[in-house]
Protein backbone atom coordinates (compact mmCIF):
# COMPACT_ATOMS: atom_id res chain seq x y z
CA UNK A 1 0.00 0.00 0.00
CA UNK A 2 2.92 2.49 0.58
CA UNK A 3 4.72 1.52 -2.31
CA UNK A 4 1.31 2.70 -4.38
CA UNK A 5 1.07 5.35 -2.74
CA UNK A 6 4.63 6.76 -3.20
CA UNK A 7 4.32 5.82 -6.95
CA UNK A 8 1.46 8.11 -7.02
CA UNK A 9 2.58 10.83 -5.42
CA UNK A 10 5.82 10.88 -7.76
CA UNK A 11 8.22 10.31 -4.74
CA UNK A 12 9.48 7.03 -5.96
CA UNK A 13 10.03 6.43 -9.90
CA UNK A 14 9.19 2.74 -9.62
CA UNK A 15 7.55 0.45 -7.11
CA UNK A 16 6.10 -2.75 -6.75
CA UNK A 17 2.62 -2.34 -6.55
CA UNK A 18 -0.94 -4.20 -6.94
CA UNK A 19 -2.18 -4.54 -10.39
CA UNK A 20 -5.28 -2.63 -9.72
CA UNK A 21 -3.05 0.06 -8.82
CA UNK A 22 -1.82 0.30 -12.63
CA UNK A 23 -5.48 0.91 -13.93
CA UNK A 24 -5.59 3.68 -10.65
CA UNK A 25 -1.88 5.96 -11.01
CA UNK A 26 -1.77 8.39 -14.39
CA UNK A 27 0.62 7.41 -16.95
CA UNK A 28 1.88 4.74 -15.03
CA UNK A 29 3.65 2.07 -17.04
CA UNK A 30 4.20 -1.68 -16.46
CA UNK A 31 7.65 -3.08 -16.72
CA UNK A 32 7.59 -5.69 -19.41
CA UNK A 33 8.87 -9.22 -18.94
CA UNK A 34 8.74 -9.29 -15.08
CA UNK A 35 6.30 -10.18 -12.83
CA UNK A 36 5.47 -11.66 -9.29
CA UNK A 37 3.47 -15.23 -9.28
CA UNK A 38 3.06 -18.74 -8.27
CA UNK A 39 3.95 -22.22 -9.23
CA UNK A 40 0.96 -23.59 -7.19
CA UNK A 41 -2.19 -22.10 -5.83
CA UNK A 42 -1.83 -19.15 -3.17
CA UNK A 43 -5.20 -17.92 -1.57
CA UNK A 44 -4.69 -13.93 -2.57
CA UNK A 45 -8.25 -13.12 -2.61
CA UNK A 46 -10.68 -15.62 0.43
CA UNK A 47 -14.08 -14.69 1.07
CA UNK A 48 -15.53 -15.72 4.16
CA UNK A 49 -19.18 -15.25 5.13
CA UNK A 50 -21.63 -16.37 7.58
CA UNK A 51 -24.32 -16.89 4.91
CA UNK A 52 -24.55 -19.11 2.43
CA UNK A 53 -26.57 -16.96 0.22
CA UNK A 54 -23.98 -14.48 -0.56
CA UNK A 55 -27.39 -12.15 -1.45
CA UNK A 56 -27.64 -12.18 2.22
CA UNK A 57 -24.85 -10.01 2.67
CA UNK A 58 -25.19 -6.58 3.95
CA UNK A 59 -21.76 -5.83 5.10
CA UNK A 60 -18.49 -6.84 3.45
CA UNK A 61 -14.87 -6.51 5.73
CA UNK A 62 -12.27 -5.44 3.31
CA UNK A 63 -8.38 -6.21 3.79
CA UNK A 64 -7.13 -2.84 4.11
CA UNK A 65 -3.55 -4.17 3.21
CA UNK A 66 -5.09 -5.77 -0.33
CA UNK A 67 -6.42 -3.11 -3.06
CA UNK A 68 -6.59 -5.92 -5.35
CA UNK A 69 -9.08 -7.94 -3.40
CA UNK A 70 -10.51 -5.24 -2.72
CA UNK A 71 -11.53 -4.26 -6.40
CA UNK A 72 -12.14 -7.98 -7.23
CA UNK A 73 -14.46 -8.48 -4.35
CA UNK A 74 -16.70 -5.41 -5.24
CA UNK A 75 -16.61 -6.59 -8.78
CA UNK A 76 -18.06 -10.00 -7.96
CA UNK A 77 -21.05 -8.37 -5.75
CA UNK A 78 -21.44 -5.45 -8.59
CA UNK A 79 -20.88 -7.43 -11.49
CA UNK A 80 -21.94 -11.07 -10.85
CA UNK A 81 -24.43 -10.81 -7.94
CA UNK A 82 -26.03 -7.43 -8.76
CA UNK A 83 -25.66 -6.37 -5.59
CA UNK A 84 -24.05 -3.58 -3.40
CA UNK A 85 -23.35 -4.05 0.09
CA UNK A 86 -21.29 -1.41 2.39
CA UNK A 87 -18.42 -1.88 2.13
CA UNK A 88 -15.81 -1.76 5.31
CA UNK A 89 -11.74 -1.44 5.55
CA UNK A 90 -10.10 -3.92 8.09
CA UNK A 91 -6.65 -5.02 9.36
CA UNK A 92 -6.64 -8.53 8.13
CA UNK A 93 -7.95 -10.14 11.41
CA UNK A 94 -10.70 -12.24 11.10
CA UNK A 95 -12.15 -12.62 14.09
CA UNK A 96 -12.36 -8.80 13.99
CA UNK A 97 -13.83 -8.17 10.43
CA UNK A 98 -16.86 -11.00 11.31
Amino acid sequence: MRCADSLARGEVEAALVPIIEYERIPNARLVPGVCVGSRSAVRSVVLISKFEDLNQVRTVALDEESRTSQALIKIMFREFLKHEPKWQSFTPDLSEML
